[in-house]
């Protein structure tokens, strides 16, 4: 597999916790889609509750 270490910045951290208020999520699984929509990614998921909100977040 093709893995690249991604470090943190203000614009993943703050697009963390804007998903997490808007959608009810909390910072720990926010980050998971903050990462992928900066590193544009497809994130793979079986989490429920992310599954609700995908239709309002670019997944």
């Amino acid at each position: 597999m093709d893995f690249e270490i991604k470090y943190h910045d203000n614009s993943i951290l703050s697009d963390s916790a804007g998903i997490a208020l808007l959608e009810g999520l909390t910072i720990y699984d926010s980050l998971y889609i903050a990462v992928a929509k900066s590193s544009n990614v497809i994130f793979y998921t079986e989490d429920k509750k992310i599954l609700t909100c995908r239709k309002n977040i670019l997944l």
